[in-house]
């Protein structure tokens, strides 16, 4: 866990002095002219990880739904919820627009519908609310691609 702290703290700081730098020193440091440089914001920087982690951590509840097995994914749910936590408080780029911020609502509302079913135990609620928040995601993730 502190290593993945430490890993996206360090990623901040980097973009944050990337973000920072002056072209020149950019060219300097990445032997690159300084307009292929694609400078990352201190937004995408927080949203980027805290959208992995979150996805990492629906991966194996979602295997487990899938496979029908409800029992293995009880270990995953309290992390999956200090994931979906810190997902909510990341800052969403500008560049994604209001759509990710619609979006970003609709996978923090399925995600707790789905901790709340999983932990009723009704396999119906846990499929139907697993499929809707399946497709947000998936949604989110063609967004993202749609800009990158």
């Amino acid at each position: 866990m502190r290593g993945k702290i430490l890993i996206s703290v360090l990623g901040i700081l980097i973009s944050g002095v990337l973000f920072a730098a002056p072209r020149n020193i950019l060219e300097d440091i990445l032997d690159e002219p300084a307009e292929n440089v694609q400078l990352v914001s201190a937004d995408e920087a927080q949203f980027d990880p805290a959208w992995t982690n979150y996805k990492n951590a629906f991966a194996p509840v979602r295997d487990a739904i899938v496979k029908g097995d409800y029992r293995a994914m009880r270990p995953w749910l309290n992390h999956l919820k200090d994931a979906s936590l810190r997902f909510s408080k990341a800052n969403i780029p500008e560049r994604y627009g209001k759509a990710a911020r619609k979006i970003r609502k609709e996978i923090l509302k399925g995600t707790k519908a789905l901790l709340k079913a999983a932990k009723s135990g009704n396999r119906e609620k846990i499929q139907y609310h697993y499929d809707h928040l399946k497709d947000s995601i998936d949604r989110m993730d063609q967004l993202r691609m749609k800009h990158s």
